[in-house]
């Protein structure tokens, strides 16, 4: 079991399909021996399941089946939000009811590119660097600053991700910082209220998409701390 794909380097954020992959970590279940050679409703089970849409929720849900099969006492008020793989999965699951950001939501929703003519377009650009300039705040006695990096041309993208309307948008945001050429990709939402627009980070900082070149000086914050000395 992984925690991510590959994450770093130009092809990640070159093809999408790389993109993909690294919100689409490995997983591989073997059951028992007995259990494989059984006709029973465990095996068909799984096996209905492997292409369904799962989370760490549905893992979570597994392993609660699995310690009361043996006998454990789990708590009444324990929540569940995810289903466990020996059980029926139904079909058509979406991200939103998984409880999946979209962020780290692998269906293929539509997106329609921000230009850098919508007044928009600055307007969350300057939320991001509000918002890692607030991140670092507390650093900048060891860390430089990041600054916005002209010789990337910021992509910005509306995902049409289910809950979306005319006052609530989402938008994908990929770009770069100085001083070491940081690329990153962000999520923000966007509301529009009557006479203003609130945008909000979904992370605080987003993923980092190449490796930082430099030496890291603060484990709190080590991708984006680039060292002053």
């Amino acid at each position: 079991m992984g925690d991510h794909g590959p994450n770093v380097g130009e092809h990640r954020f070159s093809h999408e399909t790389i993109a993909l992959e690294e919100r689409n970590p490995m997983f591989y279940l073997s059951l028992p021996k007995d259990l494989r050679k059984a006709d029973n409703s465990i095996v068909k089970n799984l096996k209905a399941n492997k292409n369904k849409l799962i989370a760490h929720y549905d893992l979570y849900a597994t392993m609660i089946d699995i310690a009361e099969s043996v006998g454990a006492e789990i708590p009444i008020d324990t929540t569940f939000h995810g289903k466990s793989f020996f059980k029926p999965i139904p079909d058509g699951r979406t991200c939103g009811e998984m409880g999946i950001s979209p962020m780290y939501c692998n269906c293929r929703y539509k997106k329609a590119n921000l230009t850098s003519e919508n007044p928009l377009y600055q307007k969350i650009l300057d939320s991001i660097f509000s918002k890692m300039n607030e991140t670092i705040a507390p650093f900048t006695d060891i860390c430089v600053v990041p600054l916005y990096s002209s010789k990337f041309q910021p992509v910005m993208k509306e995902i049409f991700y289910p809950g979306t309307t005319k006052t609530l948008k989402i938008y994908q945001v990929i770009f770069e910082t100085l001083p070491d050429n940081g690329r990153w990709e962000t999520y923000v939402s966007v509301k529009f209220h009557h006479d203003w627009i609130e945008i909000q980070n979904f992370l605080n900082l987003g993923n980092r998409l190449n490796p930082p070149w430099a030496k890291r000086c603060s484990n709190t914050i080590r991708d984006f701390c680039f060292c002053k000395s």
